[in-house]
């Protein structure tokens, strides 16, 4: 789905349970932008987020709504 107003982000995010040498390889294989393991961290997936994200639009990410009570 494209949103006419917002531009195009392309970023692939690698969420996994493992850490290894060829987990890490087999992202890089897959043209990957990122690689996070578990377990997740909700100040870890904003970083992750805002690095890929245009500034006018990672700024409006509510940090409050992710973190736990």
């Amino acid at each position: 789905m494209c949103v006419p107003h917002l531009p195009k982000i392309r970023c692939i995010i690698i969420l996994t349970g493992s850490d290894g040498l060829l987990d890490r390889m087999r992202a890089k294989v897959v043209s990957s932008t990122d690689f996070m393991t578990k377990p997740i961290v909700a100040d870890k997936i904003l970083e992750t987020l805002k690095k890929y994200l245009p500034s006018h639009l990672s700024n409006s990410i509510p940090i409050e709504s992710l973190q736990e009570s």
